[in-house]
């Protein structure tokens, strides 16, 4: 998808890390990115759904 849609994928990413740093400190990202790929999934996904569904949207509109 990244690179078939770089500029939608660059919108998800900056709206994934606009999110992420509203909801966690430097300290707590950093303790996050030290667990399991799992663990960060669970911390991680929950914050936000709506810049993957966004995403996933617009993906759709272009095929």
């Amino acid at each position: 998808m990244a690179v078939k849609y770089p500029d939608l994928t660059k919108a998800y990413c900056k709206c994934s890390t606009a999110k992420i740093q509203a909801e966690f400190t430097q300290a707590e990202y950093i303790e996050i990115i030290k667990i399991g790929i799992e663990e960060q999934k669970q911390k991680l996904l929950p914050v936000f759904p709506s810049c993957l569904s966004d995403y996933q949207n617009n993906v759709k509109k272009h095929n």
